[in-house]
């Protein structure tokens, strides 16, 4: 599950044709990627599946995901597009409901959805969706995870695993109870999720914020991992 390993990921990006006007093409530990649309202006892109996610949220996280990587690159998403895609069976309240949540969702931080498919099809089991974001930003402005420098701090702005305890405690309730017990397993269900977007805009903004990331796949340590491989740093944390 997740990411490819490194070497497989650097061979499957490897057929992928050169252009001038991509400054930062697709590579490891980079979730978005950026090209230029005019002298002074980048466009920023990131795409992300959205699956295995618990019903509430399946929305939010849609849009979420690919807005908090546009966002750390210094950029705010503008427009998006979605896939929704289902097995034969999927009723279309349930392409309804879904949509209803990635509308809430994009319309908080104001992101317009451009275009978009859905459908279904033999072979898939379960929802899937995908999103894909953009947003332009000025060429003085762009954060990349590959900007990290010596004697940099590491900051991290949100609890840590908070968005897997939450997930664990939705999907797999009778479990999360044994292991947290039934109070923290209520407390965790009750817990609005949060994106990092509104804090890596206005990071992106301070004098000294050299590489972003966020924590999905592999967490804290995958991520740090992959900004200081893209840095061509080393880091320690206590």
């Amino acid at each position: 599950m997740g990411k490819l390993p490194p070497e497989d990921l650097k061979k499957l990006l490897s057929c992928i044709r050169k252009d001038n006007r991509v400054v930062v093409s697709p590579q490891l530990g980079f979730d978005a990627g950026v090209h230029l649309i005019d002298n002074d202006k980048y466009l920023v892109v990131s795409t992300d599946p959205c699956l295995g996610v618990p019903e509430e949220w399946f929305g939010w996280f849609l849009i979420n995901y690919v807005a908090s990587d546009v966002a750390l690159f210094g950029a705010k998403t503008e427009f998006c597009t979605i896939n929704l895609l289902g097995a034969p069976t999927t009723k279309p309240k349930v392409f309804h409901k879904a949509m209803k949540q990635a509308c809430d969702a994009a319309n908080e931080p104001g992101i317009t959805i451009v275009t978009g498919h859905t459908g279904t099809y033999n072979g898939i089991s379960r929802m899937v969706g995908v999103c894909t974001g953009y947003g332009h930003i000025n060429k003085n402005k762009l954060i990349t995870p590959g900007g990290a420098k010596p004697k940099d701090q590491i900051l991290c702005i949100k609890p840590i695993g908070l968005e897997t305890a939450v997930n664990f405690a939705l999907t797999q309730e009778a479990l999360a109870k044994k292991l947290f017990g039934k109070k923290r397993t209520t407390e965790l269900k009750c817990v609005t999720l949060q994106s990092c977007v509104k804090e890596a805009l206005l990071l992106a903004d301070i004098k000294g914020v050299h590489a972003m990331h966020d924590a999905t796949e592999g967490g804290l340590t995958a991520a740090i991992n992959e900004m200081a491989e893209a840095s061509k740093v080393g880091f320690r944390v206590e």
